[in-house]
C-alpha cells in the first residue's frame, strides 16, 4: 500500500516593515554629519585661530608688491575660512601695476596672492606730464619727467585727457605702444623714442636711425627680419644708416638718405 505524503503547513515569515531601518540611520548620520560640519565651519569664521595676520605677495618686483600688500591690508584679521575672494581680487586687479591675480589661504593665518604686473614699455609724454605705459598700453604711473630714460618715449599731444589705469585707444598711439611690445631680444641698437602717423608706426633708434614698420600688420614678422639685417651689421655700419624700412618684409629698403 502506498504511502501518503503529509503535507505540513508553514507560516509565511512576516514582512518587518522596518526593513528600510538601516538606509533611515544612514540617512540620519549624513544630516548629522552635514550639521556637524556647518557648525564648525561658522565658527572657524569666527574663530581669531585662522585670522589673517600675514600678506604675502610674489609674481613682482617689490613696488608693485608693496602696492598689492596696501589693497589687500584691509583684509587683515578677517577669517581665512570666510575670506570674501572676488572682493579682494576685484582690489587688486584694479590696480594699474597688475594683470591679474590669484589667492590662495595658508591655514591657520597666511593670506598668500600671486600677481601678474603689467609688464613696463615706455614712457609717455603729453605736454608737461609723463606716464611710463605697459605692454597693453596702460598707463601705469605718473613719472618725473626725466625718469627712466632707458625706455622709449611716445609723445601725444599734449591736450590728451589721460590718467592713471587708463588704457591708450588706437587714437592715442595704443599700436605703437603695443609694437614695442614685440620687440625681439637682442634686437641691436636702443630705441629711444616711437610714433604712429598715418596709421605707419616708425621706432627710432639712439643712432638716429629710423626702423619703419608701416601698419600694425604683421609685426612679429617685420621686427625678425629688421633684426635679421642689422644684426650682422658693426655699430659704424649701422650709425651710417639714416632708415631701415621693413613695411614690406619681403622686400626691406635701407638707405642713408631720409
Amino acid at each position: 500500500m502506498a504511502r501518503r505524503t503529509a503535507l505540513a503547513l508553514v507560516p509565511p515569515r512576516p514582512v518587518h516593515s522596518l526593513s528600510a531601518l538601516p538606509s533611515f540611520r544612514v540617512l540620519a548620520g549624513v544630516i548629522g554629519t552635514a550639521a556637524l560640519l556647518a557648525l564648525l565651519y561658522l565658527g572657524a569664521r569666527e574663530t581669531s585661530l585662522f585670522a589673517i595676520r600675514s600678506i604675502q605677495v610674489s609674481g613682482a618686483a617689490p613696488q608693485v608688491a608693496a602696492e598689492v600688500r596696501a589693497a589687500a591690508r584691509s583684509f587683515r584679521g578677517e577669517s581665512l575660512v570666510g575670506l570674501d575672494g572676488e572682493t579682494l581680487l576685484a582690489r587688486i586687479r584694479a590696480l594699474p601695476s597688475v594683470v591679474s591675480a590669484r589667492y590662495d589661504r595658508a591655514f591657520p593665518s597666511t593670506l598668500r596672492i600671486v600677481i601678474r604686473p603689467e609688464r613696463p614699455v615706455a614712457v609717455v609724454r603729453a605736454g608737461t606730464r609723463t606716464w611710463l605705459v605697459s605692454a597693453r598700453a596702460r598707463l601705469i604711473r605718473p613719472l618725473e619727467r626725466r625718469a627712466l630714460p632707458s625706455l622709449p618715449r611716445l609723445w601725444l599731444p599734449s591736450a590728451s585727457d589721460l590718467h592713471v589705469g587708463q588704457i591708450l585707444t588706437a587714437e592715442e598711439s595704443a599700436a605703437a605702444v603695443r609694437a614695442l611690445a614685440l620687440v625681439p631680444e637682442a634686437l641691436p641698437g636702443t630705441i629711444v623714442a616711437t610714433r604712429q602717423r598715418s596709421g605707419e608706426i616708425t621706432f627710432v633708434l639712439g643712432t638716429g636711425m629710423e626702423l619703419r614698420l608701416g601698419d600694425t600688420s604683421s609685426l612679429p614678422l617685420k621686427l625678425r627680419v629688421a633684426k635679421s639685417i642689422l644684426s650682422p651689421l658693426s655699430a659704424g655700419e649701422r650709425a651710417a644708416l639714416s632708415y631701415l624700412d621693413v613695411s614690406l618684409p619681403e622686400r626691406p629698403v635701407a638707405g642713408t638718405g631720409v
